[in-house]
């Protein structure tokens, strides 16, 4: 089910147009924040089908994809292919702790906790429109491209096993303080911020799943 609006009334210059994706009862609640903020939500879809029905009357500035679940390759190529001047922002379950680098990585503009969507979504739908990219505070390593050294993933990989720095120093043969120093720089440049974290993100890559290219597979140049 669709419910696309006439995308040709007055509004306000420079007011972004907004279409929302989703089929729970937050996408009606996010509608009515997003309205309230003054922006034009011009349509909410329910699935592939309605994208593309979308795009043959309205190219919104930002498509709103609500919940992570939605976010597949088939949704995105077809906003790249039907849509292609749209940015995406999308919404996600902060208690998954993978969730933000997920979405960047499937190709969000913006990501948003779904904690914190009532009082950020118009804002970050607004910067999306102006060419930002937006995640939360703690996420924004996320949207770095550095890569780990050789010493750095190996200290990570042994850390994300479960050793403590005690056990990867003496493995290692390296002084506790220098594996604190390299855990700390890795954490901040794949964005994880726990040992919980870490072994998710480890797990991701090691299922296939991760594009991620902070991470050197064996043999690539540190």
């Amino acid at each position: 089910m669709s419910d696309h609006r006439a995308a040709d009334r007055p509004r306000a210059a420079l007011t972004p147009t907004v279409a929302l994706l989703g089929t729970d009862r937050s996408v009606r609640r996010l509608e009515r924040t997003l309205g309230r903020a003054g922006l034009d939500v011009v349509a909410t879809v329910d699935d592939v089908q309605g994208l593309r029905q979308l795009s043959e009357s309205v190219h919104p500035h930002v498509l709103v994809v609500v919940g992570e679940e939605q976010l597949d390759p088939a949704i995105l190529s077809s906003v790249s292919a039907w849509l292609p001047h749209t940015r995406v922002v999308v919404t996600v379950d902060g208690r998954q702790v993978t969730a933000v680098r997920r979405a960047v990585q499937a190709g969000a503009d913006g990501v948003v906790l779904d904690s914190d969507a009532a009082m950020s979504i118009a804002v970050v739908v607004q910067a999306v429109s102006l060419g930002h990219a937006v995640v939360p505070l703690n996420d924004r390593s996320v949207l770095l491209r550095q890569r780990l050294s050789t010493r750095e993933r190996e200290i990570l990989a042994l850390a994300a096993e479960g050793l403590t720095k005690s056990e990867i120093s003496a493995q290692l043969h390296l002084a506790e303080s220098t594996v604190k120093s390299h855990l700390s720089s890795g954490f901040s440049k794949i964005g994880v911020h726990s040992q919980a974290e870490l072994s998710a993100y480890f797990s991701e890559r090691h299922e296939g799943r991760s594009t991620d290219p902070s991470v050197l597979s064996p043999g690539d140049p540190a």
